[in-house]
């Protein structure tokens, strides 16, 4: 599927007129940058809400985005560096940020297993991502999400806290 990328930025703004109004997508941004640590790529970085919350949070970021109205929206609106690059094939070298992250795109992609090995390579302590659960109208999403928290049962400290059951099905 060949997806509009600017079309899609004019049409669906991904800033405080979103954030501000939408609890939910305000605590998931708020949340992801609680734990962004050291300099920060953001992946399909959008109009550049995420890395103002870094900025006010004192760390460095760079943004990557397909679309170029999103690049010059990121710039104007938040004074933060975006350039151009598709999570599926940054021309970034291994371990070079601290902390990468993407949020709500991996589900745009055809292959998200490419997205997310990409952001492994380039990350040199921690890969944060968000995925949408349920179905959306997006006709750019082409993957449905679903899972389910399964939290641990009895005392013993081998479990961890729980575990995450994740089921992408192709739309």
């Amino acid at each position: 599927m060949k997806v509009d990328w600017e079309e899609y930025a004019d049409r669906i703004h991904l800033d405080d007129s979103l954030y501000n109004q939408d609890v939910m997508q305000r605590t998931r941004m708020e949340e992801i940058a609680k734990r962004c640590e050291g300099v920060v790529l953001d992946v399909g970085a959008g109009d550049g809400f995420l890395q103002h919350l870094l900025k006010l949070k004192g760390l460095e970021s760079l943004g990557t985005e397909v679309s170029d109205t999103r690049i010059k929206n990121a710039r104007d609106k938040y004074d933060v560096q975006v350039i151009r690059g598709d999570i599926n094939e940054l021309e970034i070298g291994d371990d070079q940020f601290d902390t990468v992250v993407a949020t709500e795109v991996l589900e745009h992609t055809k292959n998200p297993g490419q997205g997310l090995k990409e952001m492994c390579r380039i990350a040199k302590k921690k890969v944060i991502f968000t995925l949408p659960v349920g179905e959306f109208n997006d006709s750019t999403h082409q993957w449905k999400i679903d899972g389910v928290y399964i939290p641990k049962t009895g005392d013993d400290d081998k479990q961890g806290e729980g575990i995450i059951l994740i089921e992408m099905e192709k739309k």
